[in-house]
């Protein structure tokens, strides 16, 4: 007896995947920097103290007098004489003019010129000044500081640059196709043997 089947033939699918990363690349500018420095900076002004010496008082006192001094002392000296005989003068005409005309008026005001008594002057004139006359100007010193500076300047930001070489990718190829074949294939079927066997009997 003869069987027809389908015999069925299945190939699956093949595929291949190829992936590549994406490679990343940052390429980074440096900023750039300028410093400007001032450093702190000291002036000193100093200014030197003077001393003037007035020796004049002492050339005076010890007799070594100039001669502006000498002549301004002789004729203050001069000009007080001529005063003091000028009133001892006008003294002696007024004396003279009050006595009586008996006798020699002007030898009697002689005579009692002649008689006065004078006590000599035991030191009579001041304590001399000092010797020497001094006068000072204090010096001095003035600091001036500048201040210290300091600046820093920057250039301009410069923002990274991103660079992606290669990019990411996938590739998918279908290597193998998928097959199916269906086949009617006829066998056959050798025929039955034996006998029948009745179970009642």
């Amino acid at each position: 007896m003869k069987v027809r089947r389908i015999q069925i033939e299945q190939v699956p699918a093949q595929i291949r995947v190829e992936s590549q990363r994406a490679a990343l690349s940052i390429e980074t500018q440096r900023r750039g920097m300028t410093i400007e420095k001032r450093p702190a900076r000291m002036s000193v002004e100093r200014r030197d103290g003077t001393v003037e010496v007035d020796m004049e008082g002492l050339y005076d006192n010890i007799g070594l007098k100039d001669m502006r001094t000498l002549t301004a002392e002789n004729a203050m000296r001069a000009q007080a004489q001529a005063e003091q005989s000028i009133r001892e003068s006008a003294d002696e005409a007024d004396y003279v003019a009050t006595l009586p005309h008996a006798g020699n008026a002007i030898a009697e005001a002689a005579r009692g010129r002649m008689l006065e008594h004078r006590e000599p002057a035991v030191n009579s004139g001041g304590v001399p000044p000092g010797a020497l006359e001094m006068r000072g100007v204090p010096g001095g010193v003035s600091i001036d500081w500048s201040r210290h500076e300091l600046k820093i300047n920057w250039d301009d930001f410069q923002s990274p640059v991103i660079t992606v070489e290669p990019k990411a990718s996938v590739d998918v190829q279908v290597v193998q196709k998928p097959v199916v074949a269906c086949t009617v294939v006829e066998m056959d079927i050798p025929p039955e043997t034996g006998g029948t066997i009745d179970a009642e009997a």
